[in-house]
């Protein structure tokens, strides 16, 4: 056995697997790292002034709300309002998980557009019609700056190098996903 120890062809065998393993481990961490920059500049912007995506989707999930609230003093469809109810629900539970933030994001966008136009054909209070327009008008320009947003241009970045060999290789076998995109 002692001897089996001691041949080059095993010696060689265990460097080569030692040598792969090291550029799995080190190629998965940058990997991750860069990743991470992205996730940060979601979080806190392109500036790092905490002005950026993340802010973005959270007025919107705001304005969702207040739009919510003003709906519930008219008789509009139970079921609009509670898609947009479901909706606000699913990006509070969202947590940290940017593409389920973005999910709830888009359903709370069409279910904001299905109750604007349902308010749309009530007799609206001056200021409630104020509200209704300005909060779906908010969200809509949002939307369009977030999809214009310097987080994408990282994430599409970020995911053209990932898709790129050895990186996409590495990626795989690091568990390192794809930046999801704003939409």
């Amino acid at each position: 056995m002692a001897e089996k120890l001691k041949s080059p062809r095993l010696a060689a065998v265990i460097m080569i697997a030692m040598i792969a393993l090291a550029v799995v481990i080190g190629g998965g961490r940058s990997l991750r790292s860069l990743r991470a920059g992205v996730e940060d500049i979601f979080w806190n912007g392109m500036a790092g002034d905490g002005i950026g995506v993340a802010s973005d989707l959270s007025r919107n999930r705001s304005d969702a709300y207040n739009l919510l609230s003003v709906a519930r003093g008219y008789p509009v469809d139970s079921a609009l309002l509670a898609s947009l109810e479901e909706a606000v629900a699913a990006f509070d539970a969202a947590g940290d998980d940017i593409e389920a933030l973005f999910d709830a994001n888009a359903q709370m966008t069409d279910a904001v557009a299905g109750l604007y136009e349902a308010l749309g054909r009530q007799q609206l209070s001056e200021r409630d019609e104020g509200y209704r327009q300005s909060l779906y008008y908010n969200i809509q320009a949002r939307n369009d700056t977030m999809s214009r947003d310097g987080y994408n241009t990282a994430a599409l970045e970020f995911n053209r190098q990932l898709g790129r060999f050895p990186a996409r290789l590495l990626g795989r076998l690091a568990s390192v996903s794809p930046a999801p995109l704003a939409r």
